[in-house]
């Protein structure tokens, strides 16, 4: 029986080969679309399981705070701060491991003999070794990191300090301060590892090395602050199963309430929980690109949406087919076909174009698998491996879309009465609305994906404009982390402004792009509502070096002496921005000026003070944002504070002279800093860094938006075909009784429209929810309003139109007589 279904399925094929061309690209499209999303999703969830054979015991610590007001402070992380792990030890025994990682610098300076090198650097405490099975190929992976002074490299960082020599035994130094010996070495980290190269990894290392390096390097401060969240802590729970996950998570909360101290719980609530292992790169995913609902949830929806609408697609050309193909159901019922019979066969044939569409959209996803590689370190070769796991998602696969997008068809065919069929006006099917019903569908999808991303390319451009704004002159940011370089900031300052291409210099506190957070109010009562507000670092210079206007009172002067010391109660002498002193009340931004206003004893506490801090305004800056993502337009303003531990020095070089400043830069830190790698990026190069991320996301809606257009363009096509021949008679008696073609066309292109425009109206609610969601993400945004909604529906009609058009046209001019002949 299968066999003569076979040949059956091959022999309507041939018989409808547009039509059968058609659902087999369409459910391509769709299917691509969706295996890549469950690619990109699969290679997350099993991130880590190859570097710890207990990943199901294996969790990390994150953390979430909140201001006592209820504003947010942190975002659920994945990380908390430093002082977790000796308190948990102490608490907890039953754990069988508890570790730290600490990033000791991004770009660490590292020198082996006359070789210098800016590496990823991360401190990590010895039972670090017991969680995780890193890849060791040189060195005892038991003890490489449990003696002070050890270091472990990756092959690439051992090959860029010392060649093809054995570096064992060898020492290397940090900003020639800090020595410590190579103990061992360790291939690349397989991916999908949140240790990996993925844009989305949280700790990605060229350098480990024991805990007592970070410490050298970064003394412990004077008292515990509880509300960081910079460090990764990992625990190993018991084999026996003596201490649960659940257990230890539901403990978290009197933990924190045990060793906080009170004056930081009264600023406001720290909550821990545990994270498993294999979860953490997905969280970190989500952190990158932002929003509530889980990226991975988020990508197989939007995949099952083009999915959708090629199974729509298939489901209305299919039924549009029903007339055509009633008569062979009867006959074949006539003779004792039964209704199961005839809709298995006709599942059977969704099963064969679905199974042909998959492997076209298999081969498809592992062709674009490179290029998805380079930009967002995703090897999707190891999701669409032949595995078991693999296999059944795609068996599950195909029957799910064979139902989708053949049950009802198949379903309508099955229950045609033979004599019914035989009656030459008889429409068995009533097809005509379910059709239009169907093409709203795949229109409603293609009408949300393309305001989205119109959304998506408009925000993209105002970021980008506001990026090319900020950095519209060259300037230079030299990191120069004192305690690793040596270099004291006014000297590298003071340096810089002698060069003869340098126009200003600054120092800041942080690295350009990032966003310090504080709080501040009008007087120094509790009660006073505060304000959060985005706070900065800043020296001498700064409104020059990025052309920030003065809009009342005075920057900060070095022929003012006061600016850069605290007096002896704490006051000190700041700036703020217009959108700052007009969120504290102020009628204009002069009358902020030589006014006090506070930092909160509640936000003090967190740094061992008990008592709110008097700020004098000095002047008030032009309101400008020095991060693309934030929510500042709903905060309070920007603090810009003179700069107490400066991290950068920040130079506006002459446009006409940026190459041989750049060399006299390099010179002179060669000068400032002997055998330590000069670590510079220019402000336009740190922005696009930022904003990668949102520009991959923006490419990879144009692709759903093109998909979902393409697919509902090709289902149209294929339905006017359809349509056109199945109301030829209807067009020829109009037509004998004296409509013109132009009528008989505007009526088909009527008929064609509406379902189109009902589809952006039902589209329209959803679109602009998920539009309002993307740009909240930004400092800088845009307002979705009309004439976005506007332009996708001129754009989806004139799609509809052109995929419509020809047969339109041509069912317009058609001879009556010959449609009106009885064959």
């Amino acid at each position: 029986m299968l066999r003569h279904f076979f040949s059956m399925s091959l022999a309507s094929f041939r018989k409808a080969p547009f039509a059968t061309l058609t659902n087999v690209t369409t459910l391509a499209i769709g299917l691509v679309s969706f295996v890549v999303a469950y690619g990109l999703v699969a290679f997350w969830a099993r991130a880590d399981e190859h570097l710890t054979h207990n990943s199901d015991r294996t969790f990390a610590i994150a953390s979430r705070s909140m201001l006592a007001d209820g504003s947010l402070l942190h975002s659920l992380t994945p990380g908390a701060n430093e002082f977790l792990a000796q308190y948990l030890r102490t608490d907890f025994p039953e754990l069988e491991a508890v570790a730290r990682a600490r990033p000791l610098h991004d770009d660490a300076p590292i020198a082996a003999g006359e070789r210098t090198a800016l590496l990823n650097t991360v401190s990590v405490d010895p039972e670090f070794s017991t969680i995780f099975a890193l890849p060791f190929v040189a060195g005892d992976a038991s003890t490489a990191l449990s003696h002070p002074g050890s270091v472990v490299l990756t092959q690439d960082a051992a090959a860029r300090l010392f060649g093809s020599e054995n570096p064992l035994g060898k020492t290397v130094s940090f900003a020639n301060r800090i020595d410590a010996t190579v103990t061992g070495v360790i291939a690349p980290i397989p991916e999908p590892s949140h240790f990996g190269r993925s844009f989305a990894a949280i700790l990605p290392f060229d350098v480990l090395t024991s805990m007592d390096v970070f410490d050298r390097y970064s003394p412990p401060a004077g008292f515990e602050q509880w509300f960081g969240c910079c460090n990764q802590t990992y625990v190993l729970l018991p084999a026996d199963g003596s201490l649960r996950a659940s257990t230890l998570e539901a403990s978290l909360s009197a933990f924190v309430a045990r060793h906080a101290p009170e004056s930081q719980l009264s600023f406001g609530d720290l909550q821990l929980s545990l994270t498993p292992i294999s979860k953490l790169l997905a969280l970190n995913t989500e952190l990158v690109l932002g929003g509530d609902l889980p990226l991975s949830t988020s990508l197989l929806l939007f995949g099952a949406l083009i999915l959708g609408v090629a199974c729509v697609n298939y489901a209305s050309v299919a039924t549009a087919l029903v007339a055509r193909r009633a008569r062979d159901a009867g006959v074949r019922k006539a003779i004792g076909a039964r209704p199961s019979q005839i809709m298995l066969q006709h599942l059977l044939e969704a099963g064969l174009q679905t199974t042909v569409a998959l492997v076209i959209a298999v081969v498809a996803a592992r062709a674009v698998a490179p290029v998805l590689a380079r930009y967002t370190g995703v090897d999707l070769g190891l999701s669409l491996s032949v595995t078991p796991r693999f296999a059944l998602f795609v068996v599950s696969l195909v029957l799910a879309v064979t139902m989708l997008a053949g049950a009802y068809p198949a379903l309508v065919l099955s229950r045609i009465h033979p004599i019914a069929v035989l009656r030459p006006a008889h429409d068995p099917a009533k097809t005509r609305l379910l059709s239009k019903t169907l093409v709203g569908l795949q229109f409603s999808v293609a009408s949300f994906f393309l305001i989205l991303v119109i959304v998506v390319y408009e925000q993209n451009e105002e970021v980008e404009r506001n990026i090319a704004a900020t950095a519209a002159a060259p300037v230079l940011a030299i990191n120069n982390d004192t305690t690793l370089t040596g270099v004291a900031p006014n000297t590298l300052a003071a340096e810089l402004g002698s060069l003869p291409g340098v126009e200003a210099v600054t120092l800041i506190d942080q690295p350009l792009a990032a966003t310090g957070g504080s709080v501040v109010s009008r007087t120094a009562d509790p009660a006073d509502p505060r304000k959060d507000v985005a706070a900065y670092g800043v020296s001498y210079d700064f409104t020059r070096v990025f052309g920030l206007e003065l809009v009342a009172g005075r920057a900060f002067d070095r022929a003012q002496g006061g600016d850069a010391v605290r007096s002896a109660d704490g006051q000190s002498n700041v700036l703020i921005d217009r959108a700052l002193a007009h969120s504290l009340g102020f009628s204009s931004p002069a009358d902020a000026v030589d006014q006090l206003i506070y930092l909160p004893a509640s936000f003090t506490a967190m740094f061992g003070i008990d008592r709110a801090l008097a700020l004098r305004v000095i002047g008030v800056v032009e309101t400008k944002s020095f991060s693309i993502l934030g929510d500042a337009d709903e905060g309070g303003g920007t603090l810009y504070q003179f700069v107490r531990g400066p991290y950068a020095a920040v130079a506006r070089l002459r446009r006409d002279e940026v190459s041989s400043t750049v060399r006299s830069i390099d010179a002179l830190w060669s000068r400032l800093a002997p055998g330590i790698a000069v670590n510079r990026k220019f402000l336009d190069d740190i922005y696009d860094r930022e904003y990668s991320s949102y520009a991959r996301l923006g490419y990879g809606v144009r692709a759903l938006t093109l998909f979902a257009v393409l697919i509902s363009a090709a289902s149209l096509f294929a339905l006017g075909l359809v349509v056109a021949a199945r109301r030829k008679r209807e067009i020829a008696v109009r037509k004998s009784l004296g409509a013109t073609s132009k009528q008989v066309l505007l009526l088909l292109i009527r008929d064609f429209s509406v379902p189109v425009i009902i589809a952006n109206l039902i589209a329209w609610p959803v679109a602009y929810m998920a539009a309002e969601r993307y740009v909240s993400m930004f400092v800088n945004r845009i307002a979705p309003g009309i004439p976005l909604f506007v332009a996708s529906l001129g754009l989806t009609l004139a799609v509809a139109w052109v995929a419509v058009g020809a047969q339109s046209v041509r069912a317009a001019r058609a001879n009556p007589a010959r449609s009106l002949r009885v064959d």
